[in-house]
């Protein structure tokens, strides 16, 4: 599963949407890794419903930042009821 920025967006979005369903510790690593930085608002809120999906708690940091930090209204609440299911 590729997020690379230089892949097209909505194989990044496919790409966070299998990874959720795959988890693991790798998994979590790399859409916490992309989160912050992919440029596009939709593979944003993909990642975060993965992550939210994967249940993993070490992800709540990273979605905190998110939640407080993005310029989309739609992914800061993405984020914020990504870290209510998981705390």
């Amino acid at each position: 599963a590729d997020l690379s920025p230089d892949v097209p967006w909505d194989v990044r979005k496919s790409a966070a949407q299998r990874l959720g369903d795959c988890g693991g510790d790798v998994a979590v690593q790399g859409l916490l890794e992309h989160l912050p930085s992919d440029p596009f608002w939709m593979v944003r809120c993909a990642i975060i419903q993965a992550l939210e999906r994967i249940g993993d708690p070490q992800a709540i940091p990273t979605l905190n930042k998110v939640a407080i930090n993005d310029r989309f209204r739609i992914v800061q609440s993405y984020a914020a009821k990504a870290i209510k299911r998981l705390s």
